[in-house]
């Protein structure tokens, strides 16, 4: 499968949290999400899971066997049932573990699945995080529409690797529009993410709260995954389940005319 990295070039503009969501309505196949963020990881507390099975132990197993190591044998399980390769809170502890993971990509084959990296706040400087990014097909780069934060993104663009495909993410809003920065940077805009703090506690929480999935949040990502897929040349995967509740409920309906014949 591939490697898909979500970023920022400064700050906390909701990467982990739209990437969970974004995982969790992914419809090409498995796809597992790593932290890969160089000051730690914040998903295994977050979520009141353990550092392990994690980063750590598959960094240990691909050591052994570079590679050809299945990251499902080293995730847990987010409430919303996405698979999860948790970093340890460490920044130390996490970078060091990504070092050791310096064939994603050939993980991701093996493993027949996507993986879905939050690499956080990315560090130009940083060895492990610049790996990923020359490993991934499609970076996907969240930044809020405000003149100090574009500034940082377009030079973050310029000191690190471009992935083949790459997008822009508009979070919550801000003086500058999809169109005008669409103008101002060679990279698309691919997509928006509204300022939702419900959702966002909701998805923080467990992911499974009613408003969340009629949410402005939760649908801007499902669109985005729609289009992170498309990017990336996945083909989604179509389930003929609800052609077999359609019939059964067409059945169903034939059978309660038929009785009053």
């Amino acid at each position: 499968m591939t490697v898909i990295v979500g970023l920022s070039a400064h700050g906390s503009p909701g990467v982990t949290t739209s990437l969970t969501i974004v995982a969790s309505t992914w419809s090409s196949g498995t796809c597992v999400l790593l932290e890969g963020d160089p000051v730690g990881g914040c998903i295994a507390a977050r979520f009141q899971l353990g550092i392990e099975p994690g980063l750590g132990t598959l960094a240990s197993a691909n050591t052994q066997r570079p590679g050809a190591v299945s990251i499902l044998d080293h995730c847990q399980e987010l409430p919303s049932g996405v698979p999860v390769c948790v970093a340890a809170p460490s920044p130390s502890t996490a970078r060091r573990q990504m070092t050791l993971i310096s064939s994603l990509d050939e993980i991701a084959s093996y493993s027949d699945a996507t993986i879905l990296v939050d690499l956080g706040s990315v560090d130009p400087s940083l060895t492990s995080s610049l790996d990923v990014l020359r490993q991934a097909s499609t970076a996907i780069w969240f930044v809020r529409p405000t003149a100090e934060e574009l500034t940082l993104l377009v030079n973050r663009l310029n000191e690190v690797p471009s992935p083949p495909a790459a997008g822009i993410v508009l979070v919550g809003s801000g003086p500058y529009t999809q169109g005008m920065v669409s103008e101002a940077i060679d990279i698309p805009v691919v997509g928006s993410i509204p300022f939702d703090a419900q959702a966002s506690d909701a998805a923080n929480i467990g992911g499974a709260d009613r408003y969340l999935k009629r949410s402005p949040l939760s649908r801007a990502c499902r669109s985005l995954a729609a289009t992170v897929e498309q990017m990336a040349g996945l083909e989604p995967i179509v389930s003929d389940e609800p052609a077999k509740r359609s019939r059964r409920r067409r059945r169903n309906a034939d059978d309660v005319e038929s009785t009053h014949v």
